[in-house]
């Protein structure tokens, strides 16, 4: 990679709030207030008393811990946590079967699994040579996660088939991967390619895209830096006007009429089926995932602990805790 190239890079990923401690990042470690010193970046869940959000928290000594919360319907809990490590995606086919990525700060990737056998999260024996950033699958036995590295030098599209996990590609520097099926998946970052069942291809070139969702294989959304909007028909992409030049970070909807993109500073955007209009967040917190039950349970999750509801009317802030000694737990 160019140093013109490496050096964009890294701007772009402090920009979007993804890097951490790096030179020329601003981010400093928050104080130990276990609320505000979480960061959320994913949230799936199978039902509306099933919800799990990933990120991470700062320890008492400065450490990041990557965190597991669970949400069963009366009440959060934290259920898992990774030492030095930052939680980034999480995706699943049941209440008992999860993949939650991330990374640790050596650079290298990490899967957690949590088998409907056991309802136990086990670090994975696989470890990704970069970041990873987003997960999703067609099935327990097709997986895919994605990443890249914080300086810029690589990335990479790893494939789960049910019993290991093995790397498909390690150029493309990706933060966001879906798919309509197992031969129609999507995988978003610097470009967004393409996998039909058989081989990765480019479909696209211009810009940093960090989400991506649909509702088909012709019905794609993606979204980046400077508000950016794509959408897929099945043939070409073409930007839609988002009417923001907030960075946003993640998409999804219940249907192609209902569709929800969130970003920084509390953006959240609405898409009716025929145009994106921008709605009242109630928090300024940049906003990293967005997973609903229905459009009347959606949630939106982000910086600073920031968990959002949304019953179809209106966004209002989760008041979550989490007991003192929580950690002595694991």
């Amino acid at each position: 990679m160019s140093p013109l190239r490496s050096v964009r890079l890294v701007s772009v990923l402090c920009a979007l709030g993804l890097l951490l401690l790096l030179p020329g990042c601003t981010t400093a470690p928050k104080p130990f207030l276990f609320r505000e010193a979480s960061d959320f970046l994913g949230v799936w869940g199978t039902s509306p008393t099933d919800v799990h959000v990933v990120g991470s928290v700062f320890g008492s000594e400065g450490h990041r811990t990557g965190m597991i919360l669970h949400f069963d319907g009366r009440r959060w809990t934290p259920t898992r946590i990774v030492n030095n490590a930052f939680l980034t995606g999480i995706w699943g086919t049941a209440a008992s079967d999860h993949i939650a990525v991330g990374f640790l700060f050596d650079g290298s990737g990490r899967m957690l699994h949590r088998k409907l056998e056991s309802g136990e999260w086990n670090t994975t024996t696989h470890v990704s040579r970069t970041e990873l950033r987003g997960v999703w699958g067609s099935s327990p036995t097709n997986v895919y996660a994605v990443g890249n590295s914080q300086y810029g030098s690589r990335g990479t599209i790893e494939h789960f088939d049910g019993n290991s996990w093995s790397t498909q590609n390690d150029t493309l520097m990706a933060f966001g991967v879906w798919g309509s099926s197992a031969n129609d998946v999507f995988a978003v970052g610097e470009n967004i390619v393409h996998f039909d069942g058989a081989q990765w291809s480019t479909q696209h070139v211009n810009g940093f895209l960090v989400g991506v969702w649909g509702t088909a294989a012709n019905d794609v959304f993606a979204v980046g830096s400077g508000g950016r909007i794509l959408h897929h028909d099945g043939a070409t992409w073409t930007a839609q006007p988002s009417g923001t030049t907030a960075t946003l970070f993640n998409i999804w909807g219940t249907s192609a009429n209902d569709v929800y993109a969130v970003g920084d500073a509390g953006a959240i955007l609405h898409y009716d089926g025929t145009r994106w209009a921008s709605m009242a967040s109630n928090t300024t917190n940049a906003l990293h995932g967005i997973w609903g039950s229905s459009a009347h349970d959606i949630y939106a999750v982000g910086y600073e602990g920031t968990i959002m509801h949304y019953d179809g009317q209106r966004w209002r802030a989760v008041d979550w805790k989490a007991p003192a000694d929580w950690t002595k737990k694991f």
